[in-house]
């Protein structure tokens, strides 16, 4: 009864612009051409996460604002963008990461639940957000080596059983597609 569950963080966009822009959109396509198909997808309520699920070629079942949630004080906290394993470092060591890491965490696995068997199901989120869950969901991971901050697009892929996170994978783009930036 192994499930999967693809977070990706959403594309590009040109701030204060809240939407995503044409190359966003175009990164957003070549990526989505690359996946699987997804039995359920859901995004943050921030424009450029639905938007980028849409680019990518995929129906929005659900919006969840909590996996567009990153208060300031805990940004300025994890210094995003930043490494995994100084990420880990913090989670480990400050309350309010840790407690907004377990909050994500436990929304991934209540989605992740949503699915039936053997289903795939993909959420569009944000930077920050996804390396903090991430640590959590895979806590046996050589964080040093996952390397720095997910770019737009980028993501992990976790295998779901009984009722935790088995596996997981970072999905990196090919670096001259890869794209950081903090927005």
């Amino acid at each position: 009864m192994m499930k999967t569950l693809e977070i990706r963080r959403h594309t590009m966009r040109r701030k204060p612009n809240a939407h995503i822009m044409q190359e966003g959109i175009k990164l957003a396509n070549d990526i989505g051409l690359t996946m699987d198909e997804f039995d359920l997808v859901v995004t943050s309520k921030k424009i450029r996460a639905f938007e980028t699920a849409i680019a990518m070629g995929y129906e929005v079942h659900n919006k969840y604002a909590d996996l567009g949630n990153l208060p300031t004080p805990v940004f300025n906290e994890i210094s995003w963008p930043n490494k995994f394993i100084n990420i880990a470092n913090i989670v480990s060591n400050n309350q309010a990461s840790r407690n907004l890491a377990k909050k994500q965490l436990s929304l991934w696995l209540n989605i992740a639940e949503q699915l039936p068997k053997n289903a795939k199901g993909l959420i569009i989120s944000h930077g920050g957000i996804i390396e903090l869950a991430s640590v959590l969901a895979s806590p046996n991971s050589n964080f040093y080596r996952w390397g720095g901050a997910l770019g737009y697009c980028e993501g992990i892929k976790l295998l779901y059983n009984d009722g935790i996170f088995q596996e997981a994978k970072l999905l990196r783009l090919p670096d001259e597609k890869r794209i950081i930036s903090n927005d």
